[in-house]
């Protein structure tokens, strides 16, 4: 059997039950505060879809079938496993021990998570930290993860979000042929020096551009749609290129380029789903993650 082909109705299932523990129709409308007839239409329902006759009905009392009798053990059956997912579900909403998965990008993951997640689990101890690197956007209703930190701002109503302080970021290159950019982008003249890209080209162009720096197509020397192997490319002197500050911080042979406006912040949210914010131990994270890139910029 598939579950396209189960068609009852647990609303029927439990008037079957209210009615053969309460002994009659009478009883069971005050338990489920639903009227007599309703309850009669929903028993007498389910009688014809399974085919047999569940209540022998008299003018005195209501008498269980043989056929009534093997449902009703099934129905209990059914009730019993439907409390304990209760119970199980409530537990879990309760407990703060368990697993938690935070997912950002792989720079992000790669340079700044771990610091975050040291100062989590000295201050939760009793939880696991999961941590899911991707440049793309985790699915957070398809639970690939249960946190994720964006840099687009989320416009879903089903969604908890903080705005953290941003990424402080800039214009870096390595020390050997930084005084070269610094004097093109002072005479806002950039020939055939070569850039980092990030995306595609035509995206790399208007990163730039929103820094001040009007390039051509010539002047990106690489691209890729992950972070990281931009750093990597800057770091080798394959060209200047648009890094986070703290990053930056990790190579002493990278020097920050000054830009035409000065540096700029990359803005940054914190997201869950409201459904999985009601569980303690995802709540916890959430906060205390939240309250953290609030008071520091990443």
């Amino acid at each position: 059997m598939e579950w396209r082909d189960v068609s009852f109705d647990w609303n029927q299932i439990k008037t079957l039950l209210a009615v053969y523990e309460s002994g009659s129709f009478s009883a069971a409308s005050e338990l489920l505060k639903q009227s007599q007839p309703t309850l009669s239409r929903q028993i007498s329902a389910l009688e014809e879809q399974l085919g047999i006759l569940i209540f022998e009905r008299s003018s005195r009392k209501l008498v269980i079938t043989e056929g009534g009798r093997a449902l009703i053990d099934m129905a209990v059956a059914m009730r019993e496993a439907a409390f304990g997912i209760s119970i199980k579900v409530s537990e879990q909403k309760k407990s703060s021990y368990g697993r938690v998965s935070i997912s950002a990008s792989i720079a992000l993951c790669t340079y700044h998570l771990p610091g975050f997640v040291e100062q989590i689990r000295e201050k939760f101890p009793e939880l696991s930290v999961d941590v899911h690197a991707s440049d793309g956007t985790a699915d957070l209703i398809g639970n690939q993860a249960n946190i994720a930190i964006r840099h687009v701002e989320p416009k879903d109503q089903d969604l908890v979000v903080r705005r953290a302080a941003g990424v402080s970021a800039g214009l870096f290159a390595r020390a050997d042929i930084a005084e070269s950019y610094e004097l093109c982008i002072a005479d806002n003249k950039f020939a055939d020096l070569p850039f980092v890209g990030y995306g595609n080209v035509d995206a790399s162009l208007m990163y730039y551009a929103n820094v001040g720096l009007q390039l051509s197509e010539q002047n990106i020397a690489c691209t890729s749609n992950v972070g990281v192997f931009g750093f990597e490319a800057i770091k080798r002197g394959i060209g200047a290129g648009l890094m986070d500050n703290i990053t930056a911080s990790f190579w002493p042979e990278l020097v920050e380029i000054p830009l035409p406006n000065g540096n700029f912040t990359v803005p940054t949210w914190l997201v869950t789903t409201r459904a999985l914010y009601s569980t303690k131990r995802i709540k916890l994270v959430f906060d205390f993650f939240a309250e953290l890139l609030i008071e520091s910029k990443l």
